[in-house]
């Protein structure tokens, strides 16, 4: 299994408001009925949505609080985790602590995004985003894949 930039937390502290009673009635209220996310590129706006529901994101929500209090410990598939520690949309520290606690053969890469990649170091490949990234990772998963016994 190849995680990249996982999901194992929101690096927002009002993320948790997703899961609270009825968000699904006062998240729009409170933050509005869509999330904007700025277009960078003609590319970025072609191929990715850069505007949805904000209730689109409470799915997203629950799944990650069901996943922050289990065990890994006995899952016995290989892992490779692929992260930055300056992701601003994830919590680094969540990708580490469940990797840490992976039961099966795991590898962490840490990688840092250099001024063509995203600036928020939270997708790391693609042309259209990490282009400087890309081929590094495609690399490392490839290795990785190799080296699984």
């Amino acid at each position: 299994m190849v995680f990249v930039a996982p999901n194992f937390g929101v690096n927002n502290a009002a993320a948790r408001l997703l899961t609270w009673p009825f968000a699904r009635t006062w998240i729009p209220l409170l933050v509005g009925r869509e999330r904007r996310v700025e277009t960078l590129s003609p590319e970025h706006g072609r191929f990715w949505t850069n505007v949805y529901p904000i209730v689109a994101t409470l799915p997203m929500a629950a799944l990650v609080r069901k996943v922050i209090g289990k065990s890994f410990s006995k899952v016995s598939i290989p892992a490779f985790f692929i992260m930055s520690e300056k992701d601003q949309i994830v919590r680094p520290d969540m990708i580490e602590r469940i990797a840490k606690c992976w039961g099966g053969q795991k590898q962490v890469l840490k990688v840092v995004p250099g001024p063509n990649d995203d600036a928020e170091a939270h997708v790391l490949a693609g042309d259209i985003l990490s282009p400087d990234l890309t081929q590094q990772v495609v690399e490392k998963i490839l290795d990785w894949f190799k080296s699984i016994k």
